[in-house]
């Protein structure tokens, strides 16, 4: 248990360090960089390929995210800011299109972590 807690909290740090490093990049106008580290923040968000995240719909992302226990609370959230970032990048390459695309993704990410949980049955 605590294995799994340490290696989950290793990889929020990893995905805030590759954000941070991200928003550096974009500042300085190095928005090929940029791109890369946000799509490596959206790939440890979530321990996996970010091509299978970049290659799904908004409502794809949400049916991948809820199956089982893919990710906690922290990692959709900066998933969904990996997300966003990405598209603020996308959008200054003058890719509005995609821009599009991953500010929907980031949505449904977003709605997916404040979803209320679903009381259970009474009987």
């Amino acid at each position: 248990m605590f294995e799994q807690q340490d290696y989950i909290l290793r990889l929020i740090a990893i995905t805030g360090e590759a954000l941070r490093r991200a928003l550096e990049q974009f500042q300085i106008g190095h928005n090929a960089q940029a791109l890369k580290l946000t799509e490596e923040a959206i790939g440890r968000s979530l321990d996996t390929d970010p091509e299978l995240v970049l290659r799904l719909t908004p409502e794809g992302l949400t049916t991948f995210l809820g199956i089982g226990t893919l990710a906690d609370d922290r990692r959709l959230e900066l998933l969904a800011e990996a997300l966003e970032m990405r598209s603020s990048i996308l959008r200054s390459l003058d890719r509005a299109d995609e821009a599009d695309l991953d500010e929907r993704r980031a949505t449904a990410v977003r709605l997916l972590v404040t979803a209320a949980p679903v009381p259970p049955e009474t009987m």
